[in-house]
C-alpha cells in the first residue's frame, strides 16, 4: 500500500485507534483464547475506531453494500428502526423484517422469497435471544446465496460468532468503556472485495483496513483468504 498524503494521514490517525484489540471485541466476537497480535491468523481482521458505533455502522454500509444491491434488515424496535434509517440514508435498496412480530423461523422464508438479497444485515439489541435465531438454516441460506451476513450489535454479547458457527461476516459494536470508540471485525476475504464500492472518504473501510496492516512485516501479511 502506498502512503497516504499528510493530510490524508492525519484524517486516518484521528479516525482509526490503535492502542490495541480491546479484549472486550475478543470476548464478543469468541470465548477462545486468542493472542490480539497474531489475530489476523484466523482470517479476520479487526479495526477500531475513534467513533460510536454508528459510524462504524455507516463505514460497513457505505463499504460493503453497492447502490444496486438489496439489503434484508432484521431487528426489533428502535435498533431495526436505527438500521431502517442508515439504510436510507445510504440511499439502499431494502426490505425489514421485524423478529418479534414475524418470528425468527420465518427469516429464512424471507430471504428466499427475495433473490435479489445479497446482503443480510442483523441488529442484536437487549431483547434478542441469539439462542433463537435458527442458526444452522440461517448458514445454509446465507452460504447457498452467497449473502454478506452482517452483525450489528446494540448490546454487549458473548461469543457472538461462535454461536454463528463463523458464518458472521462483518460484526459492528462498542469497545470495552468507551461509548465513542467502535470496532469492526471483518472476514478478510470480504474485505478485499470492498475495494472500490464506498461512496464516502471518510466511510471507507478498505482504506482504513489498508492504513492499519501499513506496519505489519511484509512476510506475513495475509492479504487474502
Amino acid at each position: 500500500m502506498r502512503h497516504p498524503i499528510p493530510e490524508i494521514d492525519t484524517a486516518l490517525r484521528t479516525i482509526l485507534n490503535e492502542d490495541g484489540l480491546d479484549n472486550k471485541v475478543i470476548r464478543m466476537w469468541s470465548k477462545r483464547e486468542f493472542n490480539a497480535g497474531l489475530f489476523y491468523k484466523t482470517g479476520f481482521e479487526t479495526l477500531l475506531f475513534n467513533k460510536n458505533k454508528a459510524f462504524a455502522l455507516d463505514t460497513v454500509l457505505s463499504s460493503v453494500v453497492s447502490l444496486d444491491d438489496e439489503v434484508l434488515l432484521a431487528g426489533y424496535g428502535k435498533t431495526l428502526q436505527d438500521l431502517e434509517f442508515k439504510a436510507d440514508e445510504h440511499g439502499l435498496i431494502f426490505t425489514s423484517f421485524n423478529w418479534f412480530l414475524d418470528g425468527w423461523t420465518n427469516l429464512r422464508n424471507a430471504i428466499l422469497s427475495n433473490k435479489n438479497i445479497n446482503t443480510l444485515v442483523i441488529g442484536i439489541d437487549a431483547d434478542t435471544e441469539v439462542n433463537d435465531i435458527p442458526v444452522e438454516e440461517l448458514f445454509a441460506v446465507v452460504s447457498l446465496n452467497k449473502i454478506n451476513l452482517i452483525v450489528y450489535c446494540e448490546t454487549d454479547v458473548e461469543g457472538l460468532n461462535d454461536q454463528f458457527k463463523n458464518a458472521i461476516d462483518f460484526m459492528i459494536g462498542e469497545c470495552d468503556c468507551h461509548p465513542h470508540r467502535s470496532f469492526v471485525v471483518a472476514r478478510r476475504s470480504k474485505l478485499v472485495q470492498t475495494e472500490g464500492i464506498s461512496r464516502s472518504f471518510n466511510h471507507n473501510l478498505y482504506t482504513y483496513w489498508q492504513w492499519s496492516m501499513r506496519n505489519r512485516h511484509s512476510i506475513i501479511e495475509p492479504m487474502c483468504g
